[in-house]
């Protein structure tokens, strides 16, 4: 580890290559950070194969949907793999078995880009096994065109795609176990339960932003403070709150949720901490409330900054020395329970207004975390996503649906002012209208799709206004048809302006082959 990594320059021979292969194979036993891992081969493949760019690839549970786990010399994308010729490579190389290197092997037309391959003229995908399937990909290309790879060079490559699919299998089950750990902290399964607890930590994401935050979670989970979580709405601070609670060695015990704001304002105190007489509410028919049913557990107190101000002396109290008073009542209660506050209100502010006391604000603010909103972590929206798919397949009874990488483009694209509750409604709603196993661009909303109005409708007069002017400045003739030149032109800036072909085909009222065959025929005869 303490030797520079080798360069292709530097391996000439059978011996060099077994030199290199074993340091590799050093380097990707002995990393325990993925992060590193993923870095280390993405350098070394290209270092060794002498391309310009390098990206370890990885397919999301067998769907067409691809993350990029890591890459290396300039390689402009996100974490979700959204380029259709990249895509189509790494089917090509799953399909054939063996690293597909362009320069050895013939490309099916139509399959990628010309411009593609001209901008990239050394193009080598290796497959990686990973628990008997081929899910994971080296991708690699340059600008330059090599002299090509040799038979030796291809089983090199063989054998480190092996090593690295070794590498991401004890990544991946180190994972699974520490998930695993984390949703047993009693040493004992709950059926069902742990698949819930499993589920916070997928939604939630693996941001930078939200490893710290479970880093965070993970030291502060087991102690006796408050937490209060900010952000804004629907930025997950609920889901925050289940993770430290089902992380905890207070997971076997209630979790109870209260929305302060919601609290019916002429019986408050019973809701909140029971009634000993009558019985009106549902806290009053149980004859206890919240703090002494969640002993024990915990409770979530959301929009806290809506807490009426003659609840808040007896909020203090109970933080302060864990006892209350039932209401209409003189036995003092004792109770155990972990408080974890959120609000998206600036709880300073209320305290400088009078609307919040400033010795509940301290009490409450011990321990404070920002929830980022969702387009502070785009890397998570494909994660969210697919596990409010799995949700509500699961809720619906229907066959899980999955999500185009072009729809999962514009999701991942889009700002998402309603956070990750209006996330979690829209793919409800595409669960509940697309009848088809995929969905698309054109079944997503028109304002996360953003298609120019022009583009959507035109009246018939400014299209009429249009096609005048044009025939007024264009020259007719008989040997240059004009109608396919003004056809491929219009279809050309169609699909520049929506952005996703299938989109566009919509738009324009044809097929997706008979666009992409029009579009065929304008490159060549503009070219």
């Amino acid at each position: 580890d303490r030797q520079a990594s080798m360069s292709l320059d530097q391996i000439k021979s059978d011996s060099d290559r077994f030199k290199a292969l074993c340091r590799i194979i050093s380097l990707i036993r002995t990393i325990h950070d993925p992060e590193k891992l993923y870095k280390t081969i993405t350098e070394t493949a290209r270092k060794i194969t002498g391309m310009k760019r390098a990206a370890l690839i990885l397919q999301s549970d067998g769907k067409e949907t691809f993350r990029i786990l890591a890459a290396s010399g300039g390689f402009d994308t996100g974490s979700v793999l959204t380029d259709r010729n990249i895509i189509a490579i790494l089917n090509m190389a799953r399909q054939l078995g063996y690293p597909l290197d362009i320069l050895r092997t013939s490309i099916p037309n139509g399959q990628i880009g010309e411009a593609f391959l001209r901008e990239h003229q050394s193009i080598i995908c290796t497959p990686l096994w990973i628990q008997d399937e081929v899910t994971g990909f080296l991708y690699l290309d340059s600008p330059v065109g090599t002299t090509g790879t040799t038979d030796k060079d291809h089983s090199f490559l063989v054998a480190l795609s092996q090593q690295v699919a070794l590498g991401l299998e004890r990544i991946i089950l180190s994972d699974k176990v520490k998930h695993s750990a984390k949703s047993r902290p009693s040493g004992r399964i709950t059926p069902g339960r742990s698949r819930e607890r499993a589920a916070f930590q997928d939604i939630i994401g693996n941001s930078p932003s939200i490893k710290r935050i479970f880093d965070l979670i993970d030291g502060i989970k087991d102690m006796e403070t408050t937490v209060l979580l900010t952000g804004e709405s629907g930025s997950g601070k609920d889901l925050i709150a289940k993770t430290i609670h089902y992380t905890s060695s207070r997971s076997e015990k209630p979790f109870h949720s209260l929305n302060c704001a919601a609290i019916p304002r002429e019986l408050i105190e019973s809701e909140l901490f029971g009634y000993e007489r009558g019985a009106f509410t549902g806290a009053h028919r149980l004859t206890i409330g919240h703090f002494e049913s969640a002993n024990g557990g915990t409770i979530f107190l959301n929009e806290i900054g809506e807490l009426p101000l003659n609840l808040q002396p007896k909020l203090l109290r109970v933080l302060e020395d864990r006892k209350f008073y039932r209401v209409g009542g003189t036995k003092e209660i004792s109770t155990d329970v972990k408080i974890i506050a959120a609000t998206n209100k600036d709880l300073h502010e209320l305290v400088k207004t009078g609307k919040f006391r400033e010795d509940l604000y301290y009490r409450i603010n011990i321990f404070p975390i920002r929830v980022p909103s969702l387009k502070e972590r785009k890397e998570d929206i494909e994660l969210i996503s697919r596990h409010f798919l799995t949700s509500f397949s699961r809720l619906y009874n229907i066959p899980e649906k999955k999500i185009s990488p072009e729809a999962m483009a514009y999701l991942v694209n889009f700002d998402w002012p309603g956070n990750v509750r209006e996330l979690e409604n829209v793919i409800n709603r595409m669960m509940i209208i697309v009848k088809s196993d995929t969905i698309l661009p054109e079944n997503l909303p028109d304002n996360i799709v953003q298609i120019p109005e022009g583009v959507r409708t035109e009246e018939k007069t400014s299209l009429e206004e249009t096609v005048e002017q044009l025939l007024d400045n264009t020259p007719f003739s008989e040997s240059d048809p004009l109608l396919p030149k003004i056809e491929g032109m219009i279809i050309r800036k169609v699909v520049d302006r929506v952005g996703a072909k299938t989109r566009a085909a919509s738009c324009l009222g044809m097929s997706k082959p008979t666009l992409y065959s029009k579009l065929k025929n304008y490159e060549k005869n503009r070219g």
